[in-house]
């Protein structure tokens, strides 16, 4: 089977390029929007990670000069993990446009 000679193909080399360059730019563009859409999944799809926060506050007051000031610091670790939101994160997901 590989020493047989293969077949002609159904169009010519110029057929070829005029089609190419016919549909060349819608091409382009759809795969733009499909690129488009898998990102836009993607971050719908986001909202299921936990979110992990880290705040920090620093206060020094006082009615005298410093050094005798009060002073407050206080670091918050705060993590939240969604795990239901009145299916709002599954309607969005449904609603996004999905590249097939």
């Amino acid at each position: 089977m590989d020493t047989l000679r293969a077949p002609d193909l159904p169009i010519t080399l110029p057929d070829a390029i005029s089609r190419a360059l016919e549909q060349g730019p819608d091409y382009r563009v759809a795969r733009a929007n499909e690129r488009a859409a898998k990102a836009f999944l993607k971050g719908q799809r986001g909202a299921y990670l936990p979110v992990i926060a880290l705040d920090a506050n620093h206060s020094r007051f006082d009615t005298k000069v410093f050094p005798s000031a009060a002073n407050f610091s206080s670091l918050n670790l705060g993590i939240s993990l969604p795990i239901w939101d009145n299916g709002q994160r599954e309607l969005a997901i449904k609603q996004a446009p999905h590249p097939e």
